[in-house]
């Protein structure tokens, strides 16, 4: 017999309130639960009972006082409306009807609720998320594990570029929206940006005196032109084999796991900006391993 997944959740979160582990999240979650439940806005009750660790795209995250081991993540509804900025501000900024400043709407936001909660998307997705563990019903609030917050080193530790230098915020941009861009035209022989991946033996993952700013533009992110990446592999040009790109962006899917989150990102279209410092965290659930916290999960993916 199968069971549908909110008959099960329901059956669960059943036994749970009517057993002795009714606090499992601690006191101050069931007060939390209870006020809510009652009508009260779950950022007003969040920030009367616990303490406010940070917010990301469309999610205020919150420290649970008397329970160290998860996380409350709530949709961001404070952020300004683009309905209060004038019709010539909207258009500027190229906001529609029902977004925020930001860009988002709330439909986007719980939508990234339910999906990261979605027991078939973790299952699909398997350590590229912090694990949850309870959510409301209208999804605007969701439970997690806690994860440790990484600092640079720790950042570019897991990332396997220790000892590549300062990478600036444009650049790491470019690097990680070359690596999504490789995944999710990996089915198209002839895209731009496999010659990048050609090779990853030894030799060509040596450092090169090579010219950073030939390797940047502003006008675009991956600056060769057309012309240096057509043709067989056989002809790709040196200067792309052993650049500082090529180099990192293969030292940065070299573990299993990182390719795993890269791929995620290039199947739900969760854009490059995502994967930074301050919006990734180390899980310690078995093996230490990078999670994304705040990822732009609106676009579901029908496969899942």
């Amino acid at each position: 017999m199968k069971i549908a997944e909110s008959l099960l959740r329901t059956y669960i979160r059943q036994i749970i309130l009517e057993s002795p582990m009714s606090d499992y999240f601690g006191k101050s979650f069931s007060e939390f639960e209870r006020r809510f439940e009652k009508g009260e806005d779950p950022i007003h009750v969040a920030d009367d009972l616990f303490k406010r660790l940070g917010q990301g795209s469309h999610r205020i995250a919150y420290e649970i006082p008397d329970n160290k081991d998860h996380v409350v993540k709530i949709i961001n509804t404070q952020v300004k409306s683009a309905k209060d900025l004038s019709g010539t501000q909207r258009q500027q900024r190229g906001l529609r009807a029902g977004e925020d400043i930001r860009g988002f709407t709330k439909k986007q936001k719980l939508s990234a609720n339910r999906l990261e909660s979605d027991l078939r998307m973790q299952q699909k997705y398997p350590e590229v998320f912090p694990r949850t563990f309870e959510v409301s019903d209208d999804r605007s609030w969701i439970v997690s594990e806690r994860v440790v917050p990484v600092d640079k080193t720790t950042f570019y530790k897991f990332l396997g570029l220790e000892g590549e230098g300062e990478i600036e915020p444009v650049p790491f941009l470019a690097l990680v929206d070359l690596i999504i861009n490789h995944f999710k035209y990996e089915s198209d022989p002839d895209h731009w940006s496999h010659p990048f991946f050609a090779s990853s033996e030894d030799e060509d993952m040596k450092t090169v005196k090579i010219n950073e700013e030939d390797l940047y533009s502003a006008s675009d992110t991956i600056p060769f032109s057309k012309a240096d990446l057509d043709g067989p592999e056989a002809e790709v040009p040196d200067r792309i084999l052993q650049s500082p790109v090529a180099r990192r962006v293969r030292k940065m899917i070299q573990d299993p796991h990182n390719e795993k989150i890269f791929r995620a990102m290039a199947d739900l279209n969760i854009p490059a900006r995502e994967f930074r410092r301050d919006n990734v965290g180390l899980s310690t659930v078995g093996e230490p391993k990078l999670v994304l916290l705040d990822a732009s999960l609106w676009e579901k993916d029908e496969t899942v």
